[in-house]
């Protein structure tokens, strides 16, 4: 029995297409790209923003492939995050792709008090919002009330007959008569 190197070689490779493949030792555009072993202290969008700082000018693919145990959608969203926080920037380049750089030499640390306001605002803000809505249902529950119009009694036999046609007044004789008996 052939071993398997030559089964590769004359059964498996020839039938492949193998027109465009691209080799780690070809030498070409490749960009040389650092990899620094990231501090497990620091927060995903920290070591994200580090290495492209270290790295500046990947795309987000290339983030991607290059920090371990991150997927590329992970890291994409990551970066856009960081871009909202202006922490990170991005350029567009002629092949469509987008090229991401830092801002500044140093992560810029979060004011967690500035954070903590806004979201101490927003509670109270949806507590009021909250409160108007409570007091708009009870006054709508508590206004007035418009009474119908009370029924009135007053009613003489010549008036009802008025208003009755030739067929319903036929209709109160034969009912009457039934009752009251003639």
């Amino acid at each position: 029995m052939p071993d398997i190197q030559t089964e590769i070689f004359t059964k498996v490779l020839p039938k492949m297409q193998l027109n465009n493949l691209n080799f780690d030792d070809d030498v070409g555009t490749q960009q040389t790209v650092t990899v620094e072993t990231s501090d497990k202290s620091l927060s995903v969008m920290q070591q994200i923003w580090e290495f492209v700082n270290v790295n500046p000018g990947l795309t987000a693919g290339q983030i991607s492939k290059q920090m371990d145990g991150q997927t590329h959608t992970g890291i994409s969203t990551r970066l856009n995050q960081l871009l909202k926080a202006n922490k990170l920037m991005r350029t567009k380049k002629p092949d469509e792709s987008y090229r991401w750089f830092s801002i500044g030499d140093t992560y810029p640390r979060m004011d967690k008090s500035a954070s903590l306001a806004l979201a101490v605002k927003a509670r109270q803000e949806k507590l009021e919002r909250k409160a108007k809505a409570k007091a708009k249902k009870v006054a709508k529950a508590a206004a007035p009330q418009v009474a119908a119009p009370a029924p009135t009694n007053t009613w003489d036999v010549d008036m009802m007959l008025s208003k009755m046609s030739i067929t319903q007044a036929r209709g109160m004789y034969d009912a009457l008569k039934k009752i009251f008996g003639a």
